[in-house]
């Protein structure tokens, strides 16, 4: 039975568990009407030592693609919280304007933003998803 403190042990179960996150952001939040399309989903193997400190994910809005790091994700809730912050990035304005934020990680809007729909929308998400996972 699956949990939201599942942890997942390999990619194959990571991108199957985060496509399904991935096609609901995509039916909740929509997609940039910039962009006329969902981002590309790459689900990649991170090479960092730093466990305190290590990125789950990323989105590079040049290319309009969302990289998230498996091996780097403890849980779902984790996951379900990575996929909903780097969809919420692909529908913000983030060419230069990302480029341009001065303050710190911590305190740049666009981060805010992404960590607010986090919290937001993790629970419905989860009670989505949980209808296919168990």
């Amino acid at each position: 039975m699956y949990t939201l403190e599942y942890g997942l042990g390999n990619r194959a179960e990571t991108v199957r568990i985060g496509g399904i996150v991935a096609r609901w952001c995509k039916r909740t939040f929509g997609v940039n009407k910039r962009r006329k399309f969902a981002p590309i989903w790459s689900f990649q193997k991170s090479d960092q030592i730093d466990t305190q400190n290590h990125t789950t994910g990323v989105f590079h809005y040049w290319d309009n693609e969302v990289i998230i790091y498996w091996n780097n994700v403890q849980n779902i809730e984790e996951l379900i919280r990575v996929c909903i912050h780097e969809w919420t990035h692909q529908n913000q304005p983030l060419t230069t304007h990302y480029d341009k934020q001065t303050e710190s990680y911590d305190n740049n809007k666009y981060e805010i933003e992404a960590r607010k729909a986090e919290d937001t929308h993790y629970l419905n998400c989860w009670g989505y998803i949980s209808t296919k996972l168990n």
